[in-house]
């Protein structure tokens, strides 16, 4: 398929498990000892796991932070909210770098960690169908890897934190604009 553009996800209430390749990756990082808090904030995503994945360094600028994150809120007691501590685990499923394959990765690295919050892995192409799972499971997703617009406003549910896309040339062309301008004015 070409045009992948159509394909729209669902949540399906199953014992099996959403298809992927045999063998696909799959990290988690967090806590250590769940026993230490209240509660755990299990967050899950898609990622590019493998180095042959065409973004897998991409990937990996993504889920790095994420450790370090984990590592300091942990050695700070964890997130202190109504009274509770609670801790944090992050989940990935290798989505292959794969439009076919990144919303049953997304589908699988949710509901296996029964995560709260989903992230998305890099790049618009694949957050646009990443997004589409997280929307049909009900889980919110921060996407720190996608500057389309069209990912943010397919659903009430996905947000990003990059600029949009839009922004990228428009902001230089400006610059080249406005110095044309003022050697125009001497």
């Amino acid at each position: 398929v070409d045009d992948m553009s159509s394909c729209t996800a669902a949540h399906i209430e199953s014992a099996e498990e959403p298809l992927l390749p045999l063998g696909v990756p799959e990290e988690v990082y967090g806590t250590g000892s769940a026993a230490a808090y209240d509660d755990v904030i299990a967050i899950a995503a898609p990622s590019s796991l493998h180095p042959d994945d065409l973004y897998y360094e991409d990937s990996l600028m993504l889920t790095r932070p994420l450790l370090i994150f984990a590592d300091w809120l942990h050695k700070r007691g964890g997130l202190r909210a109504g009274g509770k501590r609670y801790g944090v685990r992050f989940s990935w499923v290798g989505d292959g770098s794969s439009a076919v394959q990144v919303a049953n990765a997304t589908a699988r690295a949710m509901r296996n960690a029964r995560a709260r919050f989903a992230f998305s892995g890099y790049s618009s192409g694949l957050t646009w169908f990443a997004a589409q799972q997280s929307a049909a499971d009900g889980l919110l997703m921060l996407s720190a890897g996608s500057a389309a617009t069209t990912v943010f406003a397919q659903n009430n549910l996905t947000f990003g934190l990059y600029p949009p896309a839009s922004m990228y040339t428009a902001s230089g062309l400006e610059a080249i604009a406005a110095a044309a301008r003022a050697l125009d004015a001497r």
